[in-house]
């Protein structure tokens, strides 16, 4: 699942973001929902993908 060359910038670009927010914040909370946010969004595209 990780480490597919196609997916590598969009992960790095979260990954970047998830530690930019953590560095600001001082908490892992945020990173974690955005963590969680981003992999819903595979979760949904793949549901959609099984309905049509």
């Amino acid at each position: 699942m990780h480490m597919q060359t196609l997916q590598f910038p969009g992960l790095l670009l979260v990954g970047l973001v998830a530690g930019t927010l953590a560095a600001i914040t001082g908490r892992l909370g945020p990173s974690i929902w955005l963590h969680i946010g981003f992999n819903m969004t595979t979760v949904v595209a793949l549901f959609m993908e099984m309905r049509s």
